[in-house]
């Protein structure tokens, strides 16, 4: 799963594509809390767009989510669509299924194989609010994540960010850590509980009490940060110490983490930029620009065997 790329709309060729959730039902347009699939009629112009609120939306979770029964599977060479339909809301979405999308059970908190979904199964299809998607219907769309509910106990899932007390941060669930509660990053490694702070988190959970906001213990936790992973394994690869910090090489890591990195020899100014993000440093000055604001690193870029290297912290600002 990937992480936020920025809010956008543009219209091109008669179509709107846009980042932010819309609802629109089959035989009226209706605003549902919880069923967020984009289901518009194309027209030569462009898309009526009905906002849901989205950015209260993105503080609380960067996933929207589309609940229903599987309805059918094609296929199309190596591409596999799931139809799923809310029939309660006369929703239908069409979801493209790559590898890398996860897939688990409520009842096992297991993942489970793509080629086990089959018609009939009660899924809720998570995905990224964050991307631009062509405004159509029915609506097809790249999920991050599907949970199947199947078997007699169908277990509860929660996706959403947790603060440092690990309450939602939407307020609605307090969790409560067991000794026998499983902590695992998406890449499936062992984490701590202070990994999962400003995670976006899939909670597994069976019981939770009637107090506001609800508590719960809960059964597994996977935190779903690739990103994070994939940083971790380029530090480990090549980094040095310095007072107790980790020194790591600035341009094979961040054009690893899809930013662009250009060096100035009239300034001296080196330029990280991705999207709408510029970030301008300098070998010897703690301080860095972040569009047009100034901020601070705990040591100074340093030049070494001809690369630069920065503190492992600057590299957080490159996964928000």
């Amino acid at each position: 799963m990937k992480k936020k790329v920025g809010i956008a709309t543009v219209v091109l060729t008669g179509m709107t594509i846009i980042s932010t959730p819309v609802f629109t039902s089959a035989e009226s347009e209706t605003q549902d809390e919880k069923a967020v699939p984009i289901l518009l009629e194309e027209t030569e112009e462009k898309a009526d767009l009905i906002s849901d609120n989205s950015s209260n939306q993105e503080n609380v979770s960067d996933y929207g989510m589309a609940q229903g029964v599987i309805t059918g599977i094609e296929k199309d060479g190596d591409v596999v669509t799931l139809i799923v339909e809310d029939k309660e809301k006369s929703l239908v979405t069409h979801f493209t299924l790559s590898e890398d999308v996860l897939a688990f059970s409520s009842a096992t908190t297991d993942e489970i194989a793509h080629d086990t979904l089959k018609e009939d199964l009660q899924v809720e299809v998570y995905f990224d609010n964050t991307k631009p998607r062509i405004m159509i219907y029915p609506a097809v769309i790249e999920p991050e994540l599907i949970i199947v509910h199947d078997g007699e106990e169908k277990g509860q899932v929660k996706v959403g960010k947790f603060d440092e007390n690990l309450l939602s941060l939407d307020g609605e669930l307090q969790l409560k850590l067991a000794e026998d509660t499983k902590l695992v990053s998406e890449s499936k490694k062992t984490i701590t509980k202070a990994d999962l702070k400003d995670k976006e988190l899939l909670v597994f959970y069976k019981m939770e009490t009637k107090s506001l906001p609800a508590q719960t213990t809960p059964t597994k936790i996977v935190a779903l940060d690739p990103l994070h992973d994939e940083l971790e394994e380029l530090v480990e690869k090549d980094h040095y110490m310095k007072n107790g910090t980790k020194m790591v090489p600035l341009r094979s890591i961040a054009e690893q983490l899809g930013n662009a990195v250009t060096w100035s020899k009239k300034t001296g100014l080196i330029t990280v930029t991705k999207g709408n993000r510029n970030i301008t440093l300098e070998i010897g000055n703690k301080e860095y620009g972040l569009n047009k604001a100034i901020h601070k690193l705990e040591h100074a870029p340093e030049l070494k065997d001809k690369k630069t290297y920065v503190p492992r912290e600057f590299f957080d600002l490159l996964l928000k």
